[in-house]
Order: structure tokens, then sequence, then C-alpha cells
């Protein structure tokens, strides 16, 4: 995300501008975690457990952040299989969220406008996101 948020504890040991910001914490790129997920993905049968299902958000996630246009149908076949095999309904909403933003993510590269954010999105159709 491209927005600036400091976090949220302050210790007396620490001025306000020696707290790290939060992209120092993070040791993997973007890019990388993304493709290690969804690779993770391909090689599991994701009707072999119930706990699977727990993967909505992070595919979620993975389709919206991703730059890689390939990744956009493994994301919504991903989707779509977790709602198959375990009824998971807001998986629906996911992929109507993903399908809009991918395609403004698209109309920005070709207008060189900023690129949308799915948070955005959410708010604009004042619409809430389950994904647990």
């Amino acid at each position: 995300m491209s927005r600036d948020i400091s976090p949220p504890y302050h210790t007396t040991s620490q001025t306000p501008n020696s707290i790290p910001k939060w992209s120092t914490l993070i040791t993997t790129p973007k890019h990388i975690a993304i493709d290690r997920l969804l690779a993770r993905i391909q090689s599991f049968p994701l009707d072999d457990h119930c706990e699977y299902s727990a993967l909505t958000f992070p595919l979620f996630i993975a389709g919206a952040e991703s730059d890689v246009f390939e990744h956009r149908e493994l994301v919504l076949q991903s989707l779509s299989k977790l709602q198959e095999n375990f009824g998971i309904g807001n998986t629906l909403r996911a992929k109507d969220i993903l399908r809009i933003l991918w395609a403004r993510q698209d109309a920005a590269v070709q207008d060189l406008s900023r690129k949308a954010h799915w948070m955005d999105i959410l708010e604009e159709l004042q619409w809430e996101l389950t994904l647990a």
C-alpha cells in the first residue's frame, strides 16, 4: 500500500523518528512472495482439506497485488475451486472486485494514471468484503 502508516506503538526509549517504517520489516519482496504462494497453490489440490478454505484472503491479495497478467487466471480458478469444494460464497464477491480492479489497472497503464487499489474500489462501491 502506498499509504504511510506509522506503527501503533510508541515506547519511551524511542523517539517517533527512530521507529522503522513498516517496509523495513519486510524481508521478502512482494513479487517473490506472490510467486511462492501461487506456486504452492498450483502444487496442492484445493479439494484435499477443508483448511485450504483459509486461502481465500491470500489468493485475493495475490490477485490484487500481482503485476503478472498470467496470475489472474490462476487466482480466479483457485477462488472458484474453493467456492465449489467448500461453499465459500464470498469468493464470488472477491472475483467481482478483482475483475473491476484489473480493468482499472489495465486502463491506468494505458493512460499513465495512478494504479487503482482494491480498498479504494471497495469504498467506492460501498461494499464490505469478508475473506476469513
